[in-house]
């Protein structure tokens, strides 16, 4: 990946509560996105 290159961000969602990784408002739309 190069500095011209856009970046996204991105989300690990995890069986487990508080073992998601990536920012809380991702993994926020993540899961309302999913149903979750």
């Amino acid at each position: 990946m190069t500095a011209k290159e856009q970046w996204h961000e991105c989300v690990k969602l995890s069986d487990v509560e508080g073992k998601h990784t990536g920012s809380e408002k991702e993994i926020r739309l993540a899961q309302e996105t999913l149903g979750l």
